[in-house]
């Protein structure tokens, strides 16, 4: 365990990029909430600006008045930063409960309150607001202080341009804060659109590894001995079912040494099987061992003492294991070159090949190799290879019960064993609605934390969308004064000025949705099991449409009254005072 936690047995490099990603994780949440906040702080000032502009004619220098501002943003946060750290705790602890109820987990692992790290969280979040605030003090500091005073503020550095057209004139000169409205919009957007792909891969990996092998009642039972468990034939006997078979397997890796089939080479699986085994060091393919009893092998067409081998392979290994085309695997087989954990090398007659399963179906992950035998030959190949590790692989039941009885039949058979199992044994049942559950349970549990993460941002997007709106209608009071008191109507100047916000929006929409497609193009090309258009089919365009409706909607919201509160006062005002 030492060995593990410290990484000692990892290469250097290995070891500081584990570290890097988590210091860079940190550093990236704080430039995040940074830049979500520092517009909070920038109107803040803005505000202030007469204030601040009296102090610097009578002396304060550009670091006072940044300390000074910083002072009073952390006196106004330090509630607000104590009960939000009160809430986080609260939040991860009824999350991280709540996802154990839904695993089904009857005693319940308390997170623990670590003094140590709460104080480290409270030091970042008081370095957000002293970095938040930084470059706004900054920007204030170099405002003319008579300028300050009046409220005359011009924050283009640029020179005026000309245009043909008025409307684009005043656009080109205000372009900076027109844009803002534009990216600052797009992040968040950009942030939940990370999330939903996440979702979605895991969504996909679930559903490529699902299989309905047609049974919904399972029973594991673990035991050192090198003979089926009798409770096992027992319960079969006493148990009413429509099919049922009893197997043990075990796990080997199968070397390349076969001749691919035609079918599969034109499938081009032969490159991508080396591909595989290169990219991940392997030895060979995925294989597996799978004892039956001697009647079960005799149903696939065997005889004791052979093997047989499950001579399928998935078309096209990207698509889902359940939907995918198989063709056949190997061209003749003859024999199988197989290595168990212990470097024990066995080549293996092939006495037979199959393409079809029956009642003995299974999930087969694209690439593995499948051999049938029988209980006898099985173990005496483990006796050979010196493999002692078998024992720790579970002879199995596979039943197909009344989907109304399983509960009772678990119950019942818990009880079976229960009453015979020896001391050194171990069993687990499993029924088929309790497998559907959990193979949704991670996902579940990632979609709350993604949810939880989701409120965030939209809290952050709406106050900086809020704070930012107001910092670019400011920046252009003057503009609107002047234009209401050339005799224009109010309604008209509404209309442009919701009319070119809502462009701003539809453009970062746009920019949204391109950089959702391009981290999508990015991550087909790392990983090639996960292509662009995979991608795109688990990618949960609804959800991704109502955030986006919802918090566009609200930036609307937010400028139609913040323009209309500009619009009421009176037009002198307006063009003397910020």
């Amino acid at each position: 365990s030492l060995i593990n936690y410290y990484g000692v047995e990892n290469e250097p490099l290995q070891n500081i990029m584990s570290k890097a990603v988590l210091v860079l994780s940190v550093l990236g949440c704080i430039a995040i909430f940074v830049f979500f906040i520092k517009n909070i702080f920038w109107v803040w000032g803005l505000r202030k600006i007469r204030e601040l502009s009296i102090y610097k004619s009578i002396g304060s220098t550009d670091g006072q008045i940044y300390l000074l501002l910083l002072k009073e943003g952390l006196i106004i946060t330090i509630i607000p930063i104590l009960l939000g750290h009160i809430a986080g705790f609260s939040f991860i602890y009824y999350l991280y409960k709540n996802i154990q109820i839904g695993e089904g987990i009857s005693a319940f692992e308390v997170i623990k309150f670590n003094p140590l790290l709460s104080l480290a969280i409270l030091l970042v979040s008081f370095t957000i607001v002293a970095l938040a605030i930084k470059s706004p003090a900054k920007k204030i500091s170099k405002i003319n202080i008579i300028d300050g005073i009046r409220g005359n503020i011009d924050f283009s550095k640029s020179k005026k341009k000309r245009a043909k057209d008025f409307w684009k004139e005043l656009k080109l000169n205000n372009l900076a804060s027109i844009k803002s409205q534009r990216y600052i919009s797009a992040i968040g957007i950009i942030i939940i659109s990370v999330f939903i792909i996440i979702i979605g891969i895991s969504s996909y990996y679930r559903d490529f590894s699902h299989y309905d092998d047609g049974y919904n009642f399972s029973v594991d039972y673990f035991s050192e001995k090198n003979q089926v468990p009798k409770i096992l034939k027992e319960i079969v006997d006493k148990i009413p079912n429509e099919k049922s078979y009893i197997s043990k397997d075990k796990y080997v890796k199968v070397e390349n040494t076969n001749e691919f089939s035609k079918e599969a080479k034109a499938a081009g699986l032969d490159e991508e099987a080396k591909k595989n085994i290169e990219k991940y060091k392997s030895v060979g393919m995925d294989g597996f061992i799978i004892a039956l009893e001697e009647k079960d092998l005799k149903e696939l067409g065997g005889n004791k003492g052979e093997f047989i081998l499950y001579n399928i392979i998935q078309e096209d290994s990207s698509i889902p294991i359940a939907k995918a085309k198989r063709i056949p695997y190997f061209e003749n087989p003859q024999t199988l070159d197989m290595n168990f954990a212990n470097d024990y090398k066995k080549t293996i007659e092939i006495s037979k090949t199959i393409t079809d399963l029956g009642k003995y179906k299974s999930r087969t992950m694209p690439f593995d190799v499948k051999v049938y035998t029988d209980f006898d030959t099985y173990f005496k190949l483990m006796e050979e290879a010196g493999d002692e590790k078998h024992t720790n692989y579970a002879y199995t039941l596979n039943m197909k019960v009344k989907d109304s009885d399983t509960k009772d039949v678990k119950e019942y058979v818990e009880s079976m064993i229960r009453n015979k199992i020896a001391p050194e044994d171990r069993f687990n049942i499993t029924t088929g609605e309790e497998s559907e559950k959990n193979r949704y349970n991670d996902l579940k549990s990632l979609i709350k934390i993604a949810i939880g993460i989701a409120s965030i941002i939209f809290v952050l997007n709406i106050t900086n969308g809020y704070s930012s709106i107001n910092l670019s209608l400011m920046s252009r009071q003057k503009e609107i004064g002047s234009l209401y008191s050339c005799g224009m109507d109010v309604n008209e100047l509404k209309n442009i000025y919701q009319k070119e916000f809502i462009g701003e929006q539809v453009k970062s929409f746009i920019i949204s949705i391109l950089t959702s497609l391009g981290l999508m193009l990015v991550i087909s090309l790392i990983a090639p099991d996960l292509r662009m258009s995979t991608l795109i089919k688990y990618y949960d365009y609804k959800s991704f449409l109502g955030f986006s409706l919802v918090v566009y909607g609200i930036n609307l919201i937010i400028y139609h009254f913040s323009l209309k509160r500009i619009l009421d006062r009176p037009t002198i005002d307006l063009i003397r005072t910020i």
